[in-house]
């Protein structure tokens, strides 16, 4: 549960991949967030999700990719991750637990991997929002022309910051209302409603609604 910007595309140029570093870096160091380069390659077995949109089946590939960019670290929000692989497509592997996978076909001694989408956590973070929205905007006119964005408070499209703020605003209160039983009940009484008996105390980490199929989820190996 939280506010998440998602992002995906493919770099214009994969001989300016080592461009885009540097910019982001220097981005970065302009306000102060810690950055990680990284260039490492997986090795091992990639689950592949059926996608009827890209005429892609599922299954168990082999697989051995060189992933290289790099992580930036705004206060109070999970990584901005911008990896490419030697194709220039943006890209995040997750090595995937054993305890996940199922099936007559699996190999213990194997590591497995899915595909998983980029995005980062904003949750509470106005100025950190913003600013990772201005760092996509220049990436997209700079870098990754096919840049495409996913904002769960639609500030990418409306760049309104009253519109931005009752968002964070609104989902503060919701993980309040999750973890904190009593102040819940205060607002809801506030508002007229007649409460018997107490609330329970949700872990703020469950989501409200069920995943979407792409999000990470165990895996059945055929």
């Amino acid at each position: 549960m939280g506010i998440c910007i998602g992002y995906s595309g493919n770099i214009d140029d994969v001989s300016r991949i080592d461009a885009l570093i540097e910019f982001a870096r220097d981005y970065a160091s302009a306000f102060h967030w810690k950055t990680l380069l990284t260039d490492e390659t997986s090795c091992g077995l990639l689950l592949r999700r059926t996608s009827k949109k890209k005429g892609e089946k599922g299954g168990v590939l082999l697989f051995e990719e060189r992933v290289r960019g790099i992580y930036l670290q705004p206060p109070n929000t999970e990584s901005v991750a911008l990896l490419f692989n030697t194709k220039g497509k943006l890209t995040h592997y997750s090595e995937v637990p054993i305890q996940m996978l199922s099936g007559p076909g699996l190999d213990p001694t194997a590591t497995y991997f899915v595909e998983s989408g980029n995005w980062v956590k904003v949750t509470g973070e106005v100025e950190s929002h913003k600013r990772i929205v201005k760092l996509l905007d220049v990436l997209k006119s700079k870098f990754i022309g096919n840049l495409k964005v996913s904002d769960d408070t639609g500030y990418w499209k409306h760049r309104n910051n009253s519109k931005l703020l009752m968002a964070h605003g609104q989902m503060s209160i919701m993980v309040r209302m999750l973890g904190n039983p009593g102040f819940a009940k205060r607002l809801l009484e506030a508002s007229g409603e007649k409460i018997e008996g107490e609330l329970i105390p949700l872990d703020p980490k469950l989501p409200l609604k069920p995943p979407k199929p792409r999000k990470r989820a165990a895996h059945r190996v055929n």
